[in-house]
């Protein structure tokens, strides 16, 4: 299995947190929850652990909080509503980049990025 460290996400990594706000971290679980596919959240205390199955759902995560903390080191503080259209935006983008390459596969094409 393709190893990721857990990483700080949410209001903590790239919002404007307050005292009351929770800490949120991404775990990769991989086989462990491979049977159930998806996110998952365990609460211990104010800690919300996130927990998800694929890699590609770990990269998706880590993508949008890296844009957003870069966001936030320029002076804007990233709302929950946006943050949660940003990561859902990178969900989708990698579904559509996975579906293509399994569509030029099957088609015996080339990848746009491979050389020919």
């Amino acid at each position: 299995m393709n190893q990721r460290i857990p990483f700080f996400t949410g209001s903590q990594a790239y919002g404007a947190p307050t005292q009351t706000s929770n800490t949120d971290i991404v775990v990769l679980m991989g086989e462990a929850l491979e049977t159930y596919p998806g996110v998952r959240s365990l609460w211990i205390g104010t800690l919300r652990v996130i927990l998800v199955s694929l890699p590609e759902e770990y990269d998706a995560w880590y993508a949008a909080t890296q844009r957003m903390i870069e966001w936030r080191n320029q002076g804007w503080a990233v709302p929950k509503a946006q943050a949660i259209l940003e990561i859902d935006k990178e969900h989708e983008l990698r579904d559509l980049i996975s579906l293509r390459a399994n569509l030029r596969a099957k088609a015996g094409m080339p990848m746009i990025d491979q050389p020919l």
